[in-house]
């Protein structure tokens, strides 16, 4: 909650994230810590922060309509009230190794 940036890096395992980051994220949703209710609904807390989503991928590519890793993750910072979201996509990696490799070393580069 006192980082100005927060940096998540997931993997895609069968389309979504593996139990690890799910249950790190079912641990830092709480009702008045990251975000309260109001009469139009939940709102975040963690606002004027950034985050960066490192997302890596064996041969799914990032917005493929099947990837319910990135927009997932990208609801879940917004509903705590980050919605400064930057997607650094290491996808592809079985199918295009160095491709890969250079297009997530670009978009680091460019943070």
């Amino acid at each position: 909650m006192a980082a100005d940036t927060l940096v998540i890096s997931a993997p895609m395992y069968n389309f979504a994230i593996p139990s690890t980051p799910k249950a790190w994220i079912d641990h830092i949703c709480r009702t008045g810590i990251t975000f309260q209710y109001s009469a139009e609904g939940p709102k975040g807390m963690l606002t004027g922060k950034r985050a960066i989503l490192v997302i890596t991928t064996g041969v799914t590519p990032i917005g493929a309509a099947y990837d319910q890793t990135t927009g997932y993750l990208r609801q879940v910072m917004g509903f705590i009230g980050i919605t400064n979201v930057e997607i650094v996509a290491a996808d592809l990696i079985m199918a295009q190794t160095d491709d890969a490799v250079a297009k997530a070393r670009t978009a680091i580069a460019a943070l």
